[in-house]
């Protein structure tokens, strides 16, 4: 859930759920990368498994991120201490843990060296590039570019791009089917129906959670819809579009310093959501004035 449109102050009517319905959108990179397709559409990389005796199974990603990202920092340290026994050490275990991830997860953590040097232009490139792998574990690497400026809206596509993408293609068509659902008010009850299919189909897919949550909202079903933000921002807490979709509902709800911590939240991930900074701005001097209106 994410408010799109601009609104030029806070507003309990109908015009700020016409804005969280914007949050449908979904926009695809134009730019095509012959060998990422390649890789997503090939079987190879679990024959080749196979065919050396190796056992094909589920790899923490997120967990070995971490500790690839963790092992590049000893090893700059090791080399530039001139360590090498260290050193040699820490490229054998880096060697095991790139195997046992899928060759796009390679190729995603490869770029993701390349995000964090580089002009601006190659950055974008580099973003984009991400954005079409679709790898989820690379959303936080993608969440430190919305506060560079220059990086922020192609970082935001990026993240939309792989919130959006799930690894069954019958999931995404079924993800199309409600977005299209959520266009008109009469086709809100076949959007639940959709999404809650999806949830039930792949449990771990976040996204649907967030569509559900914004039919909810556009139903008036507030406590339904946070508590479906909720779900996302523990399965995905950098996903800026439910931190500011819970605020909307506590806004509407008029819990305002709740709905002002949750819009904070939004800002501490994605500083640059304009919308959200107006509707932020406004609720801290009503928050502030009760305080003080309390205090005398």
């Amino acid at each position: 859930m994410l408010a799109r449109r601009s609104c030029s102050s806070i507003s309990y009517s109908k015009r700020t759920r016409t804005a969280f319905g914007c949050s449908i959108w979904h926009q695809r990179t134009n730019h095509n990368h012959d060998n990422i397709h390649y890789l997503r559409k090939s079987s190879r990389y679990d024959e080749v498994s196979a065919s050396r005796g190796l056992e094909v199974v589920d790899v923490d990603v997120d967990e070995t991120w971490q500790r690839l990202n963790l092992i590049q920092r000893k090893l700059k340290i090791a080399v530039s201490d001139e360590d090498y026994t260290l050193a040699a050490k820490l490229r054998d275990e880096q060697k095991i843990l790139l195997e046992s991830l899928s060759p796009v997860q390679q190729y995603a953590l490869g770029q993701v060296a390349r995000l964090r040097s580089g002009t601006v232009q190659e950055q974008l490139q580099t973003i984009r590039n991400l954005a079409e792998a679709g790898e989820a574990a690379v959303i936080p690497d993608l969440a430190t570019c919305l506060a560079v400026p220059e990086l922020a809206d192609a970082a935001e596509k990026a993240m939309w791009s792989i919130f959006m993408r799930a690894r069954d293609p019958r999931i995404n068509e079924l993800m199309m089917e409600g977005c299209s659902y959520m266009q008109s008010p009469g086709t809100y009850d076949k959007a639940m129906a959709v999404f809650n299919q999806i949830t039930q189909l792949q449990p771990s897919f976040a996204e649907a959670y967030n569509k559900r949550a914004t039919v909810h909202y556009l139903m008036g079903r507030y406590e339904d819809s946070i508590q479906d933000c909720q779900l996302v921002l523990q399965m995905q807490p950098f996903h800026f579009g439910a931190a500011s979709g819970m605020g909307l509902c506590l806004l509407q709800m008029s819990r305002f310093p709740e709905a002002l911590a949750a819009f904070e939240s939004a800002l501490s991930i994605h500083p640059g959501m304009a919308n959200i900074k107006r509707f932020a701005a406004d609720l801290r001097r009503h928050v502030q004035s009760d305080e003080d209106g309390a205090g005398l």
